[in-house]
């Protein structure tokens, strides 16, 4: 539909997309594009190490490593509310519209200095903190929770509204900041370092099954579908897809180069794989 100029020095943070933006993360600051034209929308540049963006609700969420972590109109850039706590904010924030809360992750120092905030969307008013071993996943939040995995190999769901721990469950490894859970139909597929995959009930906390793959996993957020699961490593660049009912294996492939994020078109049933550390570089479209 449309093509347009990046700016120079764009981290390999996947795209963030909602409300009818486009905000990308470079190594100077955050840069927000029209989803409709491709037009440059605005830019926050910064000196800090940048980290990662979210969208939804009508704001942008931009966060550093230093600590920082600030909400702006999604249109206009303008800055609404910014928080600064010690450590860095590695993972992708969550935002719940619903409730009009952001959940962020802030990590560093010892083991268990973890702390997980949520947040009013519109003040920045702190409604409840948790602490987390480091080592943690990013944050996602549905049907009332917000889950997470932990440093101590656990998973747990906390309520959005109070952050009441609902349940935990314990998983094989710990977790990366780069790694995301996905909700959808009542099921959450969480996916730790070690590269195990499970498939949890999201009111309960039932495991519906667990599958490990031996393979390191550091970044990446899964695709859920009706039947699938699939899921890309580090260590051996695979990309894995399992059978949603039963998490069995499907199909075990090796393409070559660097997966760089994948992607689920719509009802359409196409899976869309970026790669890197190509040449060229490509996308291509695989029917699931």
């Amino acid at each position: 539909k449309w093509e347009t100029p990046v700016p120079s020095g764009l981290t390999n943070v996947p795209p963030a997309t909602g409300d009818g933006v486009i905000a990308l993360t470079a190594r100077d600051g955050f840069f927000a594009f029209d989803r409709k034209s491709g037009a440059p929308l605005w830019e926050s540049r910064t000196t800090e190490m940048t980290s990662t963006v979210q969208v939804g609700g009508g704001v942008v969420v931009t966060a550093t490593y230093e600590g920082r972590l600030t909400v702006h109109d999604a249109r206009t850039g303008v800055a609404r509310w910014e928080v600064v706590m010690p450590g860095g904010v590695g993972a992708v924030p969550a935002i719940d519209p619903e409730t009009g809360t952001v959940v962020a992750i802030w990590q560093g120092g010892a083991p268990a200095d973890g702390r997980m905030l949520a947040l009013d969307l519109a003040t920045g008013a702190k409604r409840w903190v948790v602490q987390l071993f480091n080592g943690a996943s990013a944050p996602v939040v549905g049907d009332g929770v917000v889950i997470v995995g932990g440093g101590d190999r656990r998973i747990y769901a906390f309520s959005v509204a109070d952050g009441a721990m609902r349940w935990s469950l314990e998983t094989d490894g710990a977790f990366e900041s780069h790694i995301d859970p996905v909700i959808g139909d009542g099921e959450v597929v969480v996916v730790d370092r070690l590269g195990t995959v499970s498939l949890v009930q999201v009111a309960t906390g039932d495991l519906l099954w667990r599958t490990p793959l031996d393979d390191a996993v550091i970044d990446g957020r899964p695709v859920l579908t009706p039947r699938r699961v699939v899921v890309t490593t580090f260590g051996n660049r695979r990309l894995v897809v399992l059978d949603r009912r039963s998490g069995k294996v499907v199909h075990d492939l090796r393409p070559e180069g660097l997966i760089h994020t994948i992607a689920r078109s719509g009802d359409l049933g196409l899976l869309h794989v970026g790669f890197r550390l190509t040449d060229p570089g490509r996308i291509e479209s695989w029917r699931l």
